[in-house]
């Protein structure tokens, strides 16, 4: 293992299409061999994938509405499939946690629109039915069209978004710690005994009678506590309050930085703020998105980036680009500089490109072109050598914790990653070759490999019941099978193998 530590991964997509990219779905090799982009195989395909390459987690976004800042009409972003349409990603989390034995799913849900304890219902019993696999990506709701889906006239200030999240997830919190410790499988033990007398000790559960600024509930929750204690919180919040929030509750934070100078800024604010929020900053790790073209040799992933950029669709870009920032870029000219803009919505957006030298002078037009390309994320082009060379360098220099892939189409970019990268990191001893049996995805997250399951962050307030570490139990899944090996689970009889994806 290098010096460094070991380079967590993860992956990202936003089913039904992986778009993250707005050249996917023109890609000749997207969905191919009958995939369907609204059926459940394509994408059971890519969890399987990941979890053959070892990987911590796969995330899937999500968003609540059709933008409709670009040009104030929902018409570009239906006609240009800007992130028209998305599935709900909590409800896609037991397909995929189904399909697969160790690695993460993590959904990216809103506070917006539902009441903590109904969230909190929910969450556990994933966790519950994934053995302790399920993230939650706690998102704010960043865009004035998901907000007037609830009834909303406009969105909620900025900062009021970020208090609300604070109070909702430590309300979640009280609830998945309701349970005193040895009342349920979340303190590592057995599961709950349906024969006991009593079946659990009335001292055992308490109400919680919380009452916030904005959210209260009786409590307790109707759930015993899953193998977490509740998910493994993940957040991307990229402006300084943002990263309050991320710091006070993640076990791992998303940074979309486009620039080395940024990724280094943002890991240090991050762990900076986890230390004053009395954390210890390892307990969060911060996780670079990227993007990535690989195969046999640098020639051939050049072909695939090529061929990939000329579908971008620019106007998709500005589409999504303006519902992020909750701002109608169809109102400035191009050539305005990007740090300029006053927008209501994404903020750090700006401050990833304000902040460092390399991107000071960047235009409107630019940021739009790239948005269009990749959303902004750095991109690494070669054979799985001279990528992972890359990675390498860049996890050395910017001192984060890993980083997640963001297929540009699905499932063969991610397959070869996998075939490719994966093996070059593996000679490296930067990636893991084999999961612990029995660990959760906070487990793993945290490099845990003592048979113990960790505990979620529990700031000195948070918490009326502190969850305590308790010795882990065997996973109800099939052993631990190293991660080069092929999934058990027997593939879609359509998936292609990874050198019919390959090739541009």
């Amino acid at each position: 293992m290098s010096a460094a530590g070991r380079m967590r991964l993860g992956v990202t997509v936003m089913p039904p299409f992986p778009h993250q990219s707005m050249g996917t779905r023109h890609y000749p090799r997207n969905l191919p061999h009958g995939y369907r982009f609204d059926r459940p195989e394509v994408w059971q395909q890519l969890v399987r994938t990941a979890e053959r390459g070892g990987f911590d987690f796969v995330l899937l976004a999500d968003t609540g509405g059709v933008y409709r800042e670009y040009g104030a009409s929902i018409g570009d972003a239906v006609e240009h499939a800007a992130h028209v349409p998305v599935f709900d990603a909590t409800a896609m989390t037991g397909f995929l946690a189904a399909a697969t034995s160790h690695v993460g799913i993590v959904a990216t849900r809103s506070i917006a629109g539902t009441a903590p304890y109904v969230a909190a219902r929910t969450l556990a019993t994933l966790d519950h039915l994934s053995d302790g696999r399920i993230g939650w990506n706690v998102v704010t709701g960043h865009h004035r069209a998901a907000a007037e889906n609830l009834g909303a006239d406009d969105q909620t200030p900025h900062d009021l978004r970020y208090d609300m999240a604070d109070e909702y997830v430590e309300l979640c919190r009280r609830l998945w710690n309701g349970w005193k410790a040895g009342a349920g499988s979340g303190d590592g033990g057995s599961a709950l005994d349906p024969r006991a007398t009593p079946f659990v000790p009335r001292e055992a559960v308490t109400e919680i009678d919380f009452e916030g600024r904005f959210y209260s509930s009786r409590g307790p929750l109707n759930v015993h506590p899953s193998p977490q204690r509740g998910p493994a919180i993940f957040q991307a919040g990229a402006s300084p309050r943002g990263i309050r929030t991320g710091a006070r509750w993640a076990d791992a934070v998303m940074s979309v930085q486009p620039y080395p100078a940024g990724m280094v800024r943002y890991r240090d604010a991050v762990k900076a703020e986890a230390a004053a929020q009395g954390r210890e900053p390892s307990e969060v790790a911060v996780l670079h998105v990227i993007q990535v073209f690989t195969g046999e040799s640098d020639a051939i992933a050049a072909e695939k980036a090529r061929i990939y950029d000329e579908g971008v669709d620019p106007v998709a870009g500005l589409v999504v680009l303006s519902g992020h920032l909750g701002f109608d870029l169809s109102t400035v000219p191009f050539d305005t500089p990007f740090a300029s803009l006053d927008v209501p919505g994404g903020q750090g957006l700006i401050d990833q490109y304000a902040r460092v030298d390399e991107a000071r002078d960047i235009t409107v037009g630019q940021v739009a072109e790239r948005y269009g390309r990749d959303t902004s994320q750095p991109r690494f082009v070669g054979s799985g050598a001279t990528v992972a060379a890359q990675l390498a360098e860049l996890f050395d220099h910017v001192g984060g914790d890993g980083f997640i892939v963001s297929p540009a189409w699905a499932p063969g970019n991610l397959e070869d990653f996998v075939d490719f990268v994966v093996p070059e990191l593996a000679a490296r001893g930067l990636v893991r070759t084999s999961y612990t049996p029995g660990a959760t995805l906070r487990d793993n997250l945290r490099d845990d490999t003592t048979g113990t399951r960790s505990t979620p962050a529990t700031p000195a307030a948070a918490t009326a019941h502190p969850a305590t570490t308790a010795p882990a139990h065997p996973a109800a899944a099939s052993p631990a099978h190293p991660a080069t090996t092929p999934p058990a689970h027997p593939a879609h009889p359509t998936r292609p193998t990874a050198r019919e994806n390959g090739h541009p």
